[in-house]
Formats: structure tokens, sequence, C-alpha cells
């Protein structure tokens, strides 16, 4: 299932981006690579496979996280700096559950695209349905750390725009 949305639109949705996420992962050798459509290849240059593969992980593990309300592997695939914002890892749950609330409801993740207007803070867009049937489009705007790690730097979540075709 697809939805018509103009590469301006995701263009200017990206370039709103804002939260204050700081998620990490680490590398586990995935049963198959993520592929991406050849034009959105051509927009990710300077992104190795085993970067797209990574950063589909941290999206994926990170609103797996929120929707199965793991607190534990949310903290700690969290960047030390933003660990310590939090007094333990329920305390981050809870406010990342207000931040993100769609994700906590998370019934269904499609990874749309990886989009890299900046390539050191491609943005992977996805869909999210809840439990109710809502449909939202999200924007996880990554950077990778010194150490090789990817983390989320900030997130935008609207309600599903477009059409479904």
């Amino acid at each position: 299932m697809y939805r018509i949305l103009t590469t301006t639109m995701k263009t200017a949705l990206a370039a709103g981006i804002v939260g204050l996420a700081t998620l990490t992962a680490t590398y586990a050798e995935p049963a198959k690579p993520v592929a991406l459509p050849e034009a959105e290849t051509e927009r990710v240059v300077g992104l190795t496979t085993r970067d797209r593969t990574e950063i589909a992980f941290v999206v994926r593990a990170h609103i797996s996280a929120l929707s199965n309300r793991n607190a534990d592997v949310l903290f700690h695939m969290a960047e030390p700096d933003f660990r310590a914002k939090f007094k333990d890892a329920s305390h981050m749950l809870r406010i990342l559950s207000i931040l993100q609330g769609p994700f906590t409801v998370a019934a269904d993740i499609r990874l749309d695209g990886l989009n890299a207007v900046d390539q050191a803070m491609p943005v992977q867009h996805v869909y999210v349905n809840d439990g109710k049937g809502r449909q939202w489009w999200a924007a996880l705007r990554l950077k990778k750390t010194e150490a090789g790690a990817w983390h989320i730097h900030d997130w935008l979540i609207i309600p599903a725009p477009g059409e479904l075709v």
C-alpha cells in the first residue's frame, strides 16, 4: 500500500523535523538486506548497504520498543547523553510515549523511503498503522556516531498525508 506524496512535500516535512530522541543500536547481521527502489538508491549515494540496513534496524527497533512498552530496550538503545536526561528507563518510556504517541500503538510498520539530502543525516520515512486503523507518516532523521552506530536524532510524526493507491 503506497500513498501519493510529492517529493517537495517530503522534503518540506523532513526539513521541519522536531524532536529530541537520540537512539542507537548495535549491528546484528540481518536475515536479508533492506532493498531500496532504484530512484531512492540514487538519492542515498554515500550510504552503504550496511548503513541502510542499520538505519532500518534502528527505526524498527525503536518503534517496536515503544509499541511493546519495552523500557529497557528503549533505554539501552539510547545514547548515554540522552539517557542522562531521564531518571530511569520507565521515565524515558513515559516521556517518549507522549512525544511519539502513534508509535506506542503501532500495529504495522512500513519503511517508505530513505532520503539523504544531507548525507550526514539521512531521513527515513515510515508509515505506521495504529490499532484503531489510523495511519501516520513519520520522518526520522538519523545521525551516525563516531563509533559508527546510527541513532535517531529527531523526528516528525503527522497523520498520513495523500491518498491510498
